[in-house]
């Protein structure tokens, strides 16, 4: 059997080779295979909510933005390349076909990241249902994008078909693609870093990745199921038998990722996989027959099971749960959070909605009677309305409390804050 790599639903083992002499040909060789990415950034367009309050498209000051390329090579190539005041891009990256690309469009003043190009496959779901996307792709040739905009939620949307042609493709068999499921552990790279890359240390402190931390990889691989009845997923609980549609040829896969060894993740949560063998059909369109073992520990299908450890679980409902500490208690009022979705020019933003209780007077005040909601939406903030420049405030203390007005902030950040 053969199979065909896509964005989305297999995994991509990139082959790093590296020579120990070269050549007059190596120049040739090294010219045809760099990679050439090129488009049009269009002049107008809505580029985050905090950027249009008031909902109407904008114009990108493109003189200003820089392209960013990276292509996981061994070690990683990175290019930047400005933007022409029209809004035309090109960049070539040296021996990147073959490779996994990311694009991304930055500030040239301070670097920072205004826009990502992300890459959506239209056949394929992630495991929520939602269409695939990848910040990064597998190209065999260069690409023109054509005219593109950067959309209210800071992507640069590029469809997978639009550029089917240059898509990395694999003839293995399905027997022969890499499977990376166990347990692996970091160790510092030994090689010459990249701008912008640093390897881990010996150092663990405050929770970051060190030297010999544990990861934990989990495998599921099946087959591409297309659903024709039933498999609905907000009808709960979802059921999506393999009678509610076809099984197909084609491989898919996922991974599962755990910070950790087997015993303290996925072992330490019932051994499951998180999700239904009906769920993974009908969100992903995976069918997924059997599951594999992580060091000779054998997975199952189910939600995440949570034993009850001493002194939990022992409050009255539904305070019960076995995560829940027994007569555990706040120092602070503990808000009423729930995830919520906000419309706004045709697309929809994850956001956050809080209620908390109304108070009144000097911190931390008194109860006033009644209560407030709080959203907040990924990818907002507070912007520059004269450079459209998003802002990251550090020191809320100088704007002074209770009398932050476009005034003063101007009077500290610039016009236009």
């Amino acid at each position: 059997m053969k199979t065909t790599k896509t964005l989305a639903g297999t995994l991509a083992l990139l082959a790093l080779l590296g020579t120990g002499c070269s050549d007059s040909s190596s120049v040739t060789a090294a010219a045809a295979r760099t990679l050439t990415m090129s488009g049009k950034i269009g002049g107008s367009s809505s580029r985050s909510l905090s950027a249009a309050p008031d909902n109407t498209a904008m114009a990108i000051d493109t003189t200003n933005l820089k392209i960013k390329a990276i292509a996981f090579t061994t070690p990683p190539t990175i290019v930047e390349s400005d933007v022409a005041a029209n809004g035309s891009f090109s960049i070539a990256l040296p021996n990147a076909k073959g490779a996994a690309v990311t694009y991304y469009l930055i500030d040239k003043t301070d670097d920072s990241q205004q826009g990502v190009i992300v890459f959506e496959d239209s056949s394929s779901k992630d495991m929520n249902g939602n269409t695939s996307q990848s910040s990064s792709v597998v190209l065999n040739g260069s690409v023109n994008l054509g005219s593109i905009q950067i959309g209210s939620d800071g992507k640069i949307k590029v469809a997978v078909a639009t550029i089917a042609a240059q898509i990395g493709s694999s003839t293995t068999g399905s027997a022969d693609n890499f499977d990376p499921t166990g347990i692996w552990y970091m160790k510092a790279f030994d090689g010459t870093m990249p701008t912008g890359y640093s390897t881990v240390t010996g150092s663990c402190g405050g929770g970051n990745p060190c030297i010999g931390f544990p990861i934990t990889l989990s495998r599921f691989t099946g087959k591409a199921f297309t659903k024709v009845t039933n498999c609905d997923p907000s009808v709960k609980p979802v059921t999506c038998a393999t009678t509610d549609g076809s099984i197909g040829s084609a491989d898919r896969y996922a991974l599962s990722i755990w910070g950790g060894n087997f015993a303290d993740g996925m072992g330490a949560c019932g051994s499951k996989t998180g999700f239904t063998a009906d769920e993974a059909r009908a969100y992903a369109g995976i069918h997924i027959a059997s599951l594999p073992s992580v060091e000779g520990n054998v997975l199952s299908f189910g939600p995440y099971v949570y034993g009850i450890p001493t002194g939990f679980g022992g409050d009255a409902a539904p305070f019960n749960k076995a995560w829940m500490r027994t007569g555990a208690t706040l120092t602070h009022d503990l808000q009423d959070c729930r995830p919520t979705t906000i419309s706004n020019n045709g697309n929809n933003f994850n956001g956050w909605a809080c209620k908390s209780n109304i108070k009144s007077g000097s911190w931390p005040g008194t109860n006033a009677g009644g209560a407030g909601w709080n959203v907040g939406v990924e990818g907002g903030g507070c912007f520059n309305s004269a450079t459209n420049k998003p802002v990251n405030v550090t020191n809320w203390g100088t704007l002074g409390i209770g009398n932050c007005t476009n005034e003063n902030a101007s009077a500290t950040y610039g016009p236009g804050f």
